[in-house]
């Protein structure tokens, strides 16, 4: 196992001889010609960067869980949170940003709290933020003085880093929500590749980030072309991307949204979640596989309810616009919970 103590910040003596140095051979190299240049390269290989290590000692390292600021979900470090505009991303932060002061919960998941939290709130007013706040815990202010929200900032390259280096000395946040990117971005100069100026600003955030050891989620948006893996329709450059330590991306779906969470030392997570109109609260619903079945075998009984008399799985299939395949797999799993029937000309409910 590799001993920490045998490290310092620059070049390191190793305690030990290095395996490769044969002692007969040194020897050897002392008594004959040569041995002042055989001396010199030995001392040279015993010193060695702190940044270098053989793949043996690396496999034997032992490296802590992940710490996490969502248990699951959200590591420490830079995440950014992206998704289309109105689809519920400020509201799914200010649940975390509660969940967080109060030691409440947030997604089905307990936070240990109370934890301050750090809102750079950009794109709201104190009247909507104040209306939000109220329909989602009422009037109790009970660990709410743990959110610092502040309203405005100047953009990244421009102060922001001092506002943000600033905010998180004061206050000793556990967490900080960028709502939006957008807000702090600077305008582009033309002088560098849109890749390297994308990279620019989320590494200009994730350097302060890394420096407290805190988490980071930066609000942001997805472009309006589809992609096949949805991390691909974030806003921008790869550049961007490439910045962060953790990715998520909320996507709609007919009658509920999933969160898709990917990262650098985190498994790939997706979350089939539902916002509570009334109470502007995210609610967790579970595997979106199941759900999506679960959705699917509603609409085969709202179907079979409004045609009253027995269908062809085709007929089914047709209105639900699916493969005729998938949909006798769930007419099966329907008849086989003795919720259907089937008669020869078809299914009917019971």
């Amino acid at each position: 196992m590799l001993d920490a103590d045998h490290f310092d910040l620059g070049d390191t003596l190793l305690q030990d001889e290095p395996s490769w140095i044969n002692e007969d051979a040194v020897k050897a190299g002392k008594q004959g010609a040569g041995s002042k240049r055989f001396e010199k390269q030995t001392q040279e290989h015993r010193r060695i960067p702190v940044n270098e290590i053989d793949g043996e000692t690396l496999l034997n390292l032992d490296f802590p869980e992940p710490e996490w600021i969502v248990r699951g979900m959200i590591p420490v470090g830079l995440t950014l949170l992206a998704g289309k505009p109105k689809g519920g991303k400020s509201l799914l932060m200010a649940n975390l940003a509660i969940a967080m002061a109060t030691g409440g919960r947030s997604l089905n998941i307990p936070f240990e709290g109370p934890e301050r939290v750090v809102m750079f709130a950009l794109e709201d007013s104190k009247r909507r933020l104040n209306d939000r706040f109220r329909k989602m815990i009422g009037d109790s202010g009970k660990g709410m003085s743990n959110i610092l929200i502040r309203f405005e900032a100047r953009r990244i390259g421009s102060g922001f880093e001092d506002d943000l280096q600033g905010v998180i000395e004061r206050h000793k946040p556990r967490l900080v929500i960028i709502d939006t990117l957008a807000k702090v971005k600077p305008s582009s100069n033309g002088r560098k590749a849109a890749y390297d100026e994308d990279y620019g600003h989320g590494d200009a955030i994730k350097r302060i980030i890394d420096q407290h050891e805190i988490g980071c989620v930066v609000v942001h948006h997805t472009r309006k072309m589809g992609a096949e893996d949805c991390f691909d329709t974030v806003s921008g450059t790869l550049g961007l991307t490439a910045a962060f330590d953790t990715l998520a991306v909320l996507q709609r779906r007919k009658d509920h949204s999933v969160l898709a969470v990917r990262g650098r030392d985190i498994e790939d997570t997706e979350l089939a979640i539902r916002l509570d109109g009334q109470y502007l609260t995210w609610q967790f619903l579970g595997n979106p596989a199941d759900v999506q079945v679960s959705t699917e075998r509603q609409e085969i009984i709202r179907i079979l309810k409004e045609e009253g008399g027995p269908l062809r799985p085709k007929s089914i299939a047709d209105m639900l616009g699916k493969r005729g395949d998938s949909t006798r797999h769930l007419l099966r799993k329907l008849l086989d919970a003795g919720v259907i029937t089937y008669t020869d000309h078809g299914y009917l409910l019971k």
